[in-house]
């Protein structure tokens, strides 16, 4: 009988490549970690369009998006008032180092009278103010007018931004200064 060779195999041994495995792990380590926040960083700039239930203006609450101030009125006469809430532009822009002026068309605003929006408009209502009674050569622009009942409060919050939706880079460095004056009238 034949004799049997016997044949020699060689087994490898399968190593376990560490490096392979270590650079794997932080690579998934690190996209784990970079998804994680990105979920976490709060988000901006959302535009709703096309929603059919709601206004877009009526989905997001515009008092968190823009900068508030109040007025109180307190009216502590017999007699019904009458007020008129102006801006007064500035007359000297090179005093605010400021040397383009933004156009008016560019400022909105919101007006709520004891927490209820009155109105979102765009600051273009320019006052002649000869008719109402105002004594200055500014640019007056009327935000609201409203009546204040006898011996009652009123709180008033105004809203304004500016906005950049059809700006361009002309307005870079531009500003629109001005004050918020209150003119009352008693009846």
């Amino acid at each position: 009988m034949p004799e049997k060779k016997k044949i020699k195999v060689k087994v490898k041994k399968r190593r376990l490549k560490v490096k392979k495995i270590l650079v794997t792990i932080l690579i998934m380590g690190i996209l784990v970690l970079s998804f994680l926040y990105i979920k976490r960083l709060p988000i901006t700039n959302i535009y709703i369009v096309g929603n059919n239930i709601l206004s877009d203006k009526e989905i997001i609450d515009i008092k968190d998006i823009m900068d508030i101030k109040e007025i109180k009125l307190d009216n502590k006469n017999l007699n019904k008032a009458n007020y008129i809430i102006v801006l007064e532009e500035t007359d000297d822009y090179r005093k605010h180092k400021v040397t383009k002026r933004l156009s008016n068309e560019y400022i909105n605003y919101n007006v709520f009278v004891n927490g209820t929006r009155v109105n979102n408009m765009v600051l273009d209502n320019k006052l002649n103010n000869v008719d109402v009674g105002i004594d200055n050569k500014n640019n007056n622009y009327l935000i609201y007018e409203g009546e204040i009942e006898k011996l009652s409060q009123l709180s008033i919050k105004i809203g304004m931004w500016i906005s950049y939706e059809k700006i361009t880079n002309e307005y870079m460095n531009s500003a629109f200064i001005g004050t918020i004056r209150v003119y009352v009238e008693s009846k």
